[in-house]
């Protein structure tokens, strides 16, 4: 009964999530843009990818009612024309992290964690069922989906909402690569999605100082 209770909280949790977006290139989503100071740039320009962005801008819930907390990293949206199927399409990418109550009210223990991936599109539902990384089958979860039309003739764009779960211990050893790619695929369309090291590092900063801290 225990087991069935936690698993609903971890996934009410992710439910509810949601937060604003950083709008870049492929480019800038997996490399960091390093600015030496000037007269007229004082301070180091980052982009919303690197290390200390992310770790500033992960954002925790309380959920009282659900026994559990959970952990927003900052949404990443980007175009990437070059690499996905559909040139009219974005990319959506942040971390969330769940504590969904096992070790006790006091105890912040962050130990599930899903990446969650959202697609827009004015081509074919892509219908995407399953997520690889380096030759391994990832546990794959449908989200969402939606359609959203502009009117006038201009056509409708539609949204494919996935995660990708996890354990906290399976990110960590994740965190160790420069770069985690994850391919996903579906009946009408595949895409790849790259996370840099440093977005992974400063989300687990971020977690490890909370559950150091507390709330």
């Amino acid at each position: 009964m225990r087991i069935i209770a936690t698993t609903l909280a971890v996934t009410a949790m992710l439910v509810i999530t949601g937060c604003a977006t950083d709008v870049s290139t492929p480019e800038t989503v997996r490399q960091v843009e390093k600015i030496t100071p000037t007269k007229a740039n004082k301070t180091r320009k980052s982009k919303g990818t690197d290390f200390d962005v992310v770790k500033s801008n992960v954002e925790f819930l309380h959920h009282p009612h659900i026994g559990g907390r959970s952990a927003k990293g900052p949404q990443i949206k980007y175009r990437d024309p070059e690499r996905n199927k559909w040139l009219d399409g974005y990319n959506i990418y942040n971390l969330i992290g769940v504590d969904a109550g096992r070790s006790g009210a006091n105890i912040v223990n962050f130990s599930d964690v899903q990446l969650r991936i959202e697609q827009t599109s004015m081509g074919d539902w892509p219908f995407y069922n399953a997520a690889y990384s380096a030759g391994e089958r990832l546990r794959f979860k449908k989200i969402d989906s939606d359609v959203s039309c502009l009117g006038y003739g201009g056509g409708c764009y539609k949204k494919e909402i996935v995660g990708i779960d996890m354990t906290m211990d399976q990110l960590r050893e994740i965190s160790e690569r420069q770069i985690f790619a994850v391919k996903v695929v579906g009946k009408g369309n595949s895409m790849i999605v790259e996370i840099p090291q440093s977005y992974i590092k400063g989300f687990l900063a971020a977690i490890d100082e909370k559950e150091t801290t507390g709330y």
